[in-house]
């Protein structure tokens, strides 16, 4: 069975409450390896098989991209934490998105993807970010069992008028393992077409009020709505 038919069939399956369900799950454990993480390793004490959820932090006018491994826990315990203190996106959330986009802005201006304190600092940011989300509040409530390793992608917009402001992205492929660059930078490319291409988007709102924005060449060819 072909990669693409796998894919097309567990996402077909992904959601059952029928038996089948576990039986996929099993197929999706013995067909895929674990890939090695080519970033920053930020939960070392994993199992075998674990879930682990991961972050990209990509700077979209000039492809910079950096990913770390996270355990599923510290999002959750986020988010438990952001609910406690009554934070809902439109306050405490846009701000941590705030303050991820000048972290990931000083990360990127660095040119370096590998460890360092603002690679980390930048992290830290995205991880608060995204548990305050509404994104990540929805696919905590939809989760599917066979869906476990998360890839959430935090895109960096430096805009026209010298702003800069990032967006939310999440994919659910079923891998053990960092998505390969390659294919992070498809994801990537496919949300930056979303982010431009809806003029409900908060960054296409955000493009037009400052009148454009920088994108590496790989996505100039792709249309603001």
């Amino acid at each position: 069975m072909t990669s693409p038919r796998l894919d097309a069939l567990l996402r077909q399956c992904a959601c059952s409450t029928a038996p089948e369900a576990a039986f996929w799950k099993g197929v999706v454990t013995n067909l895929n390896e674990p890939s090695p993480n080519w970033g920053l390793d930020l939960h070392p004490d994993r199992e075998p098989d674990s879930v682990d959820v991961f972050i990209y932090l990509v700077d979209t006018s000039s492809l910079w991209l950096a990913g770390a491994a996270i355990a599923p826990t510290q999002l959750t315990a986020l988010q438990e934490e952001h609910d406690r203190q009554g934070g809902g996106e439109g306050a405490a959330g846009s701000g941590d998105l705030v303050l991820a986009a000048a972290c990931i802005a000083a990360a990127s201006g660095a040119g370096d993807a590998a460890a360092s304190p603002e690679i980390l600092a930048a992290f830290a940011c995205a991880v608060r970010a995204i548990a305050a989300s509404q994104a990540y509040a929805e696919a905590r409530e939809h989760e599917c069992p066979l869906l476990g390793n998360h890839h959430w992608m935090l895109l960096l917009y430096r805009l026209a008028n010298g702003e800069a402001v990032a967006a939310i992205g999440h994919d659910d492929e079923p891998y053990h393992g960092m998505l390969e660059r390659s294919v992070a930078l498809e994801c990537v490319q496919r949300m930056v077409e979303e982010d431009l291409g809806s003029s409900d988007a908060a960054i296409n709102q955000a493009v037009k009020r400052a009148g454009g924005v920088s994108l590496a060449p790989e996505l100039r060819r792709l249309k603001i709505a």
